[in-house]
């Protein structure tokens, strides 16, 4: 089975999905942005190194919806790390921003459902 969702490219890779709590994080992070359009040339590759350089962000992809055009979810160990990611962003690529919205979640709170892939398994 594995071997031939690696085979389709269903599968990038196999990986464990860590208690991100327990691991000491206490903050994930969505920040969603729309970007000044007419600045946003030719950025990609910039923008792909920042992600690449910045071990907290888990993902980050343009978007589409209550009008952001990217999003980047990213993982910190307390607020003062999550602020100072958030204020080193905005230093580098606020000029390219009309607006931001972040939404917080505390990883050492409540916790509805946990994120796993098993639930997409048991649906097969």
């Amino acid at each position: 089975m594995r071997s031939r969702l690696v085979e389709e490219g269903l599968v990038r890779h196999f990986s464990a999905i860590p208690d991100f709590g327990k691991m000491g994080y206490e903050i994930l992070a969505f920040s969603c942005v729309k970007f000044k359009m007419e600045q946003l040339m030719g950025i990609q590759e910039k923008a792909r190194e920042w992600a690449k350089s910045h071990h907290c962000i888990i993902f980050t992809s343009r978007a589409q919806g209550m009008g952001m055009d990217a999003v980047t979810i990213s993982l910190h160990k307390n607020y003062v790390e999550y602020a100072k990611f958030r204020e080193k962003n905005k230093e580098i690529w606020g000029h390219l921003f009309e607006d931001m919205h972040f939404m917080l979640v505390d990883l050492k709170g409540e916790i509805t459902k946990p994120f796993s892939l098993k639930y997409l398994a048991e649906q097969q």
